[in-house]
């Protein structure tokens, strides 16, 4: 009899793991007598997650040392002037700039500018007038002050005598002409809104804001991280889904 031609397999695991495998074209996996080497496949199975272990341990524990370097304490203290600001899907403006800032964090940046001002990058549309919400209360915080101010005011709605930026616009500004930093602070603050769209009741509001995000949003955002794209793609998506879910539901009915 001839010798036996293997193909490859490959064994997939719950947590990512996989193991690819000599197959004989009889069906049986590499062992003694054609038996399945058990002792093997675990081993090498075991020795593939603790490798991937070992490398996020790893990953985390950069990230950690690099974090370690960011004192946000004095902008945190800052953003608490928007304790008392409420928002329209219910919890209030701080909370929101802490969403924002834990988004970022996710998504691995630890840029000490852009996540300081994401901290505070409601502060001038939400609190302005408010002790303490001035440029140069912001500026003299720390070394990184007027960096994370120019910042938070690049992603700000400009007031031009008193007329407010359309929205179109100051999307188009930020998401064409913007800094790096103020493109990825912009894609964290829209997750964490439509993060929260899910619990706003009033339609139409809903229905603008997807509509907003799939013009002004996306197209841009897959250039700037292919990976938070792809989250505000599926939660956009999702919401779509809700939102038609809902205007069924209230649909009047017709005999």
């Amino acid at each position: 009899m001839g010798a036996r031609v293997s193909r490859r397999s490959k064994v997939e695991h719950a947590d990512g793991t996989s193991l690819r495998l000599g197959v004989s074209r009889a069906g049986s996996l590499p062992g003694v007598d054609g038996r399945v080497g058990t002792g093997r496949i675990v081993k090498a199975v075991r020795d593939a997650r603790a490798t991937r272990e070992g490398k996020r341990l790893m990953d985390l524990g950069e990230l950690q040392q690099q974090l370690a370097g960011i004192t946000l304490a004095p902008y945190i203290v800052r953003a608490m002037r928007l304790i008392d600001v409420p928002r329209r899907a219910a919890s209030n403006m701080f909370r929101h700039q802490m969403s924002t800032l834990a988004i970022l964090i996710d998504y691995k940046n630890v840029d000490p500018v852009l996540l300081k001002a994401s901290v505070i990058h409601d502060l001038f549309e939400a609190a302005a007038g408010l002790p303490g919400v001035t440029r140069e209360a912001i500026e003299c915080i720390d070394a990184d002050g007027p960096a994370v101010y120019a910042l938070v005011q690049e992603v700000t709605i400009r007031v031009h005598d008193g007329t407010e930026e359309p929205k179109p616009q100051y999307l188009e500004r930020v998401m064409r002409t913007g800094s790096d930093r103020a493109k990825r602070l912009k894609l964290a603050d829209r997750i964490s809104n439509l993060i929260s769209l899910g619990f706003v009741n009033d339609h139409e509001f809903v229905q603008r804001y997807l509509r907003e995000t799939r013009t002004y949003i996306l197209p841009y955002a897959s250039a700037i991280s292919e990976d938070m794209h792809r989250e505000l793609n599926d939660l956009t998506a999702n919401r779509e889904r809700a939102l038609a879910r809902w205007q069924t539901a209230c649909a009047p009915e017709t005999y």
